[in-house]
């Protein structure tokens, strides 16, 4: 099975600057849970995005792309793990 390209109904623009966020936020581990928690309330795009990260399915988020893929993706994996099972 192959990875199919996320649908999106936002703008191209518009999930590359939010792909752009995230890829800065996860090079961030101290303010990063905060930042998710808020994210994974707004849905849509970032929330999207954020999953993309953990599975690195599609382009850009896709492990080839960047030498810190993989290392982005455990951090959205971790934090998001972590925020979703805080007390």
């Amino acid at each position: 099975m192959t990875a199919s390209l996320p649908m999106s109904s936002d703008p191209p623009e518009v999930v590359l600057q939010i792909y752009d966020e995230w890829r800065r936020w996860l090079e961030l581990p101290g303010e990063l849970p905060q930042i998710v928690w808020e994210r994974m309330h707004q849905r849509g795009e970032y929330l999207r995005s954020l999953l993309q990260f953990m599975v690195c399915g599609s382009e850009p988020h896709r492990s080839g792309s960047d030498e810190h893929a993989e290392w982005r993706s455990h951090n959205a994996m971790q934090t998001t793990c972590m925020v979703l099972t805080a007390p």
